[in-house]
């Protein structure tokens, strides 16, 4: 994540450190009920917020601290299922350059997003996987062997 405006990039950060980045940017209505679900998925494009502190617990951190370099941000962090695809079109409506790579091995599919342009990709095999994603996340690791050398 990257902005040409610093207090942007800082707005940013804090956020996600805070594990309240989805809702700092796409705030969720304060009465919502029984509909968050539903709001949460339709809108930020995942069930669950994202950011280093979500978590049960303190020692339960599924996304690490950010890691700044002048006005660029890298993040790396779980999401409930899907990536927050709804989260990143508004930081690019915001000016924000995004770019974000996904893999859900449990559901088959993988994806590169990149300022405004979301390449999914539903694999049934380990060769539809683009190389660079295979690498970026050690996917030998969710393959049996005898899918690997296929």
């Amino acid at each position: 994540v990257e902005h040409s405006d610093p207090a942007m990039v800082d707005r940013f950060e804090q956020t996600y450190n805070a594990g309240k980045t989805c809702n700092e940017f796409i705030p969720m209505p304060e009465h919502i009920g029984d509909e968050w679900f539903d709001w949460c998925v339709d809108n930020w494009g995942t069930k669950w917020d994202i950011g280093a502190d979500i978590g049960t617990d303190k020692e339960e951190r599924y996304g690490l601290k950010a890691t700044r370099v002048g006005n660029q941000i890298s993040c790396s962090f779980d999401s409930a299922w899907s990536p927050p695809i709804g989260l990143y079109e508004k930081l690019v409506e915001l000016g924000y350059n995004v770019k974000a790579s996904y893999f859900e091995p449990g559901m088959a599919f993988c994806g590169i997003y990149d300022n405004g342009f979301d390449n999914y990709i539903e694999y049934t095999n380990k060769d539809m996987i683009p190389v660079a994603l295979w690498n970026e996340f050690d996917m030998e690791h969710f393959f049996s062997d005898d899918e690997i050398e296929a």
